[in-house]
């Protein structure tokens, strides 16, 4: 299943987007009934030209309603994405811990990557499965917790959908 346009631009905000892939995000965005002259021809592209399709998805997400976040609210919507699929038991959370790592690596120039939960994530991910630190058990239970306190907390972006 495709991305949501909000994720999707979240990913864009963050140079992080998947830009081969967007056409299919787009001819996706299409069959659910938006439409628009840029998701169109973003649609129809095979994914081969991606300053092209770096250049159409703005467009194509403003004939959305759909705008770009700062690099803040797309780090939160990221994370919120991933600890809505945790705690959906799409992923476990090993992965959890481990593609924070992956994203706070990717993204050590934003300062809103340092802030909690991703730093906390990101400092446990070579906790497991060694024989020193917190063991396995605790890692799980603290991940869930570092989820459950990121979605309850007041948000200060939508969340936004890992699909749609």
């Amino acid at each position: 299943m495709g991305k949501s346009p909000e994720l999707v631009a979240a990913e864009y905000a963050l140079g992080s987007a998947d830009v081969e892939r967007v056409p299919w995000y787009a001819a996706d965005w299409l069959a659910d009934g938006h439409d628009g002259p840029r998701l169109r021809e973003l649609a129809g592209l095979d994914g081969t030209d991606p300053p092209l399709i770096g250049e159409l998805l703005p467009a194509a997400l403003a004939e959305l309603d759909v705008p770009i976040p700062s690099a803040a609210e797309a780090s939160d919507a990221w994370f919120a994405a991933l600890a809505q699929r945790l705690l959906g038991g799409e992923v476990d959370e090993r992965t959890v811990s481990e593609q924070t790592s992956a994203f706070v690596s990717w993204h050590l120039d934003l300062e809103e990557v340092w802030r909690s939960p991703f730093t906390d994530l990101h400092a446990l991910a070579d906790e497991w499965d060694q024989g020193w630190g917190r063991g396995n058990q605790k890692l799980a239970a603290t991940v869930r917790r570092l989820c459950r306190d990121h979605l309850l907390r007041p948000p200060s972006a939508p969340r936004l959908a890992a699909t749609g």
